[in-house]
């Protein structure tokens, strides 16, 4: 069976390696780059950042998969896989580890932020001692935009640090509202009132038509001067950025 990898040979930290290792039988090639210029003899296609166009599927072959090695599916024409009976499948974020990691970056951004870490280094060979002062976490409203795997894991990982935690979700306010320790919570339609009482905004969503150009200047200008948005998401879903003083 082929199993190519669009990406080059050691990305993603060596990834194909450790598959190679695993599946011996199997023959693994590497693209070179995020691109496929052909899948004519592939039987299984990792894609990582290569979208998979129902233009590249007409031409096939044999391929049956499509196993993304991640959790991001939206550059992968689910339509065109199932009209051609190839199974699509990715790795979700809260079985992976993934999410957990992810969670771990977003409190290591919060606390830079706050402690204005980018100025600490300057002003300590500048001999300035106690500069900046920065700002603790505590008593800051996060508001969390997304309550799947990665939200959940850094709601988890926020409460200990006494913030007021509020969130965004499609479905089952309540459990999460209760399960995650939420003071408050509210759907995709309550996002202004969640931006307006912030100090830091945190994206954790999918990438979908739906959350897609999710924030824009008019979500910028509904946020608190002096707050921040922090983004695990998927790029797309910011189609604006605005500097705002500390």
């Amino acid at each position: 069976m082929k199993i190519l990898f669009a990406a080059p040979e050691n990305a993603w930290g060596g990834f194909l390696g450790m598959l190679r290792s695993e599946l011996p039988d199997h023959q693994f090639e590497a693209t070179g780059g995020v691109q496929v210029a052909s899948l004519a003899d592939t039987d299984v296609l990792i894609p990582t950042m290569c979208p998979v166009t129902a233009d590249m599927l007409a031409d096939s072959g044999p391929l049956r998969l499509i196993q993304q090695c991640g959790a991001g599916l939206e550059g992968v024409d689910l339509e065109a896989a199932a009209q051609k009976r190839i199974w699509v499948a990715n790795v979700p974020t809260d079985i992976s580890g993934n999410a957990d990691s992810v969670a771990e970056i977003g409190i290591y951004l919060m606390i830079g932020l706050a402690r204005q870490q980018r100025q600490m280094a300057p002003n300590l060979s500048a001999g300035k001692m106690g500069e900046p002062q920065g700002m603790s976490l505590k008593g800051r409203t996060v508001g969390i935009v997304g309550l799947g795997g990665i939200g959940c894991a850094l709601a988890s990982r926020l409460a200990p640090f006494g913030v007021r935690l509020t969130g965004i979700k499609r479905s089952g306010l309540n459990q999460a509202k209760q399960a995650l320790g939420l003071h408050w919570i509210g759907r995709p339609a309550d996002l202004p009132e969640l931006l307006a009482q912030s100090d830091f905004v945190v994206l954790t969503l999918p990438l979908s038509t739906d959350s897609r150009d999710l924030i824009d200047a008019t979500a910028l200008a509904a946020m608190q001067p002096g707050s921040f948005l922090i983004n695990l998401s998927r790029g797309a879903s910011l189609t604006a950025m605005r500097l705002r003083p500390p």
